[in-house]
């Protein structure tokens, strides 16, 4: 790609229509560049920058072949049918960590590096500990909803954004860091600042000259406040780190150690050599960027789901029931690992709810690293250094594919696919043979929003477990609408719910301008301490 197609696709003042001309012809030139036996797959139009559009229009045209979508920067999507055979090849054929180094700017964020620490931590005690850890998620969800919400007697108009990734720090941390740290107002601001200067952080250095990058990226402000973050961050934690070493090697450190052994911390050393010196700034750069992927996501998937209750309200009272009668069972009404199996209705929420709001259009995000390409069943070959995603089987605005049984297969008499409907795999899993399949964090070639296979997102079993207590206890304390006298969609004065903005990257984001409205129920059943 030339330095005028990266200038002309960085142009603020660009109109959709223009832009939408680039981005294609800016693909047709990315693609020109690769050898002239692998010229051969079709290229999607995008028409008024509108990439669900785009996208569903060209499932249509091509159901079974690669194509060129002209994103920024381009992608081949591939079918569903090849996904097993896909998934399955190996990191030195088809890598994700390369894919998100390049795409995400590794260099400078360290996304895509090598985490061995944080990630073995996470993908062993933190998921092996979540049932031990519910009712400390449901405390923090429930101290945070006080601060952040608050008492609303009457419909309050709340803007999410600031106040559920402050609340989404606060229920992190308490699993990260555990207390006291996890309230310090400090390491609270920090955790946030640190996740939003990550973003600044990648749009900065998209906005710099691909030639010009390795001289002008190191000088960016966005990228001295990230470091300066680390920095900060290592300060704030190194006296909580040596207070844990301290216990692990005294005799009488016993109690102390217990308080602290189940948190990331604590999990992280456990990974670590700590006979040796141990490096605080490398933990605490696993521990900011562990919370910077659950942070901004938690806060992004919880926004998602409140604008749809808020635009369906209708369904709130059977969510509800359903809360109230399982929490009913538990002493203190406290959440326990036996308790979310129970709340099918809230899981079958949270799936549809990212069935119709994803992350980004695509998934299975890969670089092709094998050096002669990959050679698909379909007969094409997609080359080195291209990078290949899959479409959202399910999502709203494409056509499912053929290989696939669809919720309607299962159950014909549900609202269509492009129709928000949060009961739609509660009531496929009320069917003989279906009752452990369709959950929120399972994977398969029909839901790959946590991607598939052996590269599927280690934490997401945190992160559905933290997303329902946080949706619980907003539930149990209110109510949610679009307008100031409960309105969802269809009433007449023609709220809808905020469209979801897709960017040319193909990140799809709520609208975080937009608010909704919240109203206190006139009585919550406590929660009793354990």
């Amino acid at each position: 790609m030339t330095m005028s197609d990266w200038e002309l696709l960085q142009s603020p003042q660009l109109p959709a229509s223009a832009l939408a001309l680039v981005l294609t012809f800016v693909a047709i030139r990315y693609l020109l560049s690769w050898s002239a036996g692998r010229r051969n797959l079709p290229v999607a139009t995008v028409e008024d920058n509108d990439w669900k559009a785009t996208l569903q229009k060209a499932t249509s045209q091509y159901p079974d072949e690669p194509f060129i979508l002209p994103s920024f920067p381009p992608r081949i999507i591939l079918p569903n049918r090849v996904m097993d055979e896909v998934r399955k090849l190996p990191e030195d054929k088809l890598s994700l960590r390369k894919e998100v180094y390049h795409k995400l700017h590794g260099k400078y964020t360290d996304l895509g590096e090598d985490h061995p620490v944080g990630i073995a931590a996470i993908r062993t005690d933190l998921t092996n500990n979540i049932g031990r850890m519910l009712p400390e998620m449901q405390d923090e969800a429930i101290f945070a909803l006080k601060y952040q919400i608050g008492r609303a007697p009457k419909w309050t108009q709340v803007s999410l954004y600031e106040k559920f990734l402050t609340l989404s720090a606060l229920t992190n941390g308490r699993m990260f860091v555990g207390l006291p740290l996890s309230r310090n107002p400090e390491w609270i601001q920090m955790s946030i600042k640190y996740t939003i200067d990550m973003v600044e952080v990648i749009k900065a250095v998209n906005g710099t000259k691909p030639m010009l990058r390795p001289f002008q990226a190191p000088f960016l402000p966005a990228i001295k406040s990230l470091e300066e973050d680390k920095r900060r961050g290592a300060q704030i934690l190194k006296p909580y780190i040596e207070a844990v070493l301290q216990a692990r090697n005294s005799s009488d450190g016993e109690e102390q150690l217990a308080s602290n052994q189940y948190n990331l911390i604590s999990w992280m050393l456990n990974q670590m050599d700590t006979k040796r010196n141990v490096d605080f700034q490398l933990l605490a750069n696993e521990q900011l960027f562990a919370g910077f992927g659950s942070i901004h996501n938690t806060c992004i998937t919880v926004i998602n789901i409140l604008f749809d209750l808020a635009a369906h309200p209708q369904y709130i009272p059977g969510l509800r029931e359903e809360i109230e009668e399982v929490l009913a069972t538990e002493p203190g009404h406290i959440i326990r690992k036996i308790s979310l199996p129970k709340l099918r209705k809230l899981d079958s929420l949270l799936r549809e709810s990212q069935r119709m709001s994803p992350a980004s259009m695509t998934s299975l995000q890969r670089l092709v690293t094998a050096t002669n390409g990959i050679k698909l069943s379909t007969g094409h070959t997609i080359p080195y250094g291209a990078s290949i995603g899959f479409m959202h089987p399910m999502a709203p605005w494409i056509h499912p594919p053929s290989n696939l049984k669809t919720p309607l297969d299962y159950v014909p008499g549900q609202p269509p696919l492009d129709t928000f409907y949060p009961f739609r795999y509660s009531e496929i899993r009320a069917i003989s043979g279906q009752e452990n399949a369709h959950q929120f964090v399972q994977t398969g070639q029909d839901n790959i929003n946590f991607s598939h296979g052996p590269m599927a997102c280690p934490g997401r079993f945190f992160a559905g477990a933290e997303v329902k207590c946080i949706i619980i206890e907003i539930l149990r304390r209110y109510d949610v609408a679009l307008g100031p006298n409960c309105e969802g969609e269809g009433d007449p004065n023609g709220l809808k719910r905020p469209k979801n903005i897709v960017h040319a990257n193909l990140q799809c984001l709520p609208d975080f301008t937009k608010p909704i409205y919240f109203k206190e129920l006139p009585q919550v059943v406590p929660v009793t301490a354990k």
